[in-house]
C-alpha cells in the first residue's frame, strides 16, 4: 500500500503528513503502521533537505606508462562531483565517500562539506597512494546528495572520471571488466 488514512482521516502517502501526531513512525527504510491495519512500504524517511536517491558506484583504474598519484585525483574527483551535485540542484551535499583498493593497501578519502572540500585518509595504508604502471585498482564511491537523481550523479561521475583521468593515461570502467590502457595526452 502506498498510502492510506491517517486516524484522523486525512489521505496519507509515504513521506507525508506528520507521522508522528499520527501514529505512525520512522525506521530508516521502513515500514509504517498507524495501529489500525494501514502498512505502508516507505523508502529513505522524509528530510527537510528533499528527495534521496543514494548512489554507488565500483570502477577499475588501470594506470598506463607512468606512476599516477591517487590522492591528488581523488579529492579533485569527489570536489567536482560534490559542485557538479550543487549546479544540478542539490539541496544538500551529505556525504561523498570514496576507497580505492591497491595490490599495497587501501586509500580513503570523503567530503562531507562543498566548503570544507574532500579529505584523504591521514595516513594512509603504506603503498596506497601510487598506482604504478600497468596496476589495476578498484575505486568504490558512494554519493548522498539530496534532491539530484542517481542518473544524474551517475553522469557527474562518468564526466569527471574521464576529464580527470584521459589526460594522464589512466583507463577506467566500471563493473568488473579490466580497462584498455590508454595513451596519454
Amino acid at each position: 500500500m502506498t498510502g492510506g488514512s491517517a486516524p484522523d482521516g486525512r489521505d496519507h502517502a509515504c513521506g507525508s503528513a506528520p507521522h508522528r501526531d499520527a501514529g505512525y513512525h520512522h525506521h530508516g527504510n521502513h515500514t509504517e503502521s498507524d495501529g489500525g491495519g494501514h502498512v505502508q512500504q516507505c523508502g529513505v524517511p522524509p528530510s527537510a533537505a528533499g528527495h534521496l536517491q543514494p548512489y554507488g558506484v565500483r570502477a577499475t583504474l588501470c594506470a598506463g606508462t607512468r606512476e599516477f598519484d591517487l590522492q591528488p585525483f581523488l579529492v579533485a574527483f569527489l570536489e567536482e562531483v560534490a559542485a557538479g551535485c550543487i549546479v544540478a540542484g542539490a539541496t544538500l551535499i551529505g556525504h561523498l565517500k570514496c576507497v580505492v583498493h591497491l595490490s599495497g593497501g587501501v586509500l580513503a578519502c570523503n567530503l562531507t562539506s562543498p566548503r570544507a572540500g574532500a579529505r584523504c585518509s591521514s595516513r594512509p595504508t603504506a603503498g596506497a597512494t601510487t598506482l604504478q604502471p600497468g596496476e589495476d585498482a578498484r575505486l568504490e564511491l558512494a554519493v548522498l546528495a539530496y534532491g539530484v537523481p542517481a542518473a544524474v550523479i551517475d553522469s557527474l561521475v562518468r564526466s569527471a572520471m574521464t576529464r580527470l583521468l584521459a589526460p594522464v593515461g589512466v583507463a577506467w570502467v566500471t563493473g568488473q571488466q579490466r580497462p584498455e590502457p590508454q595513451p596519454e595526452f
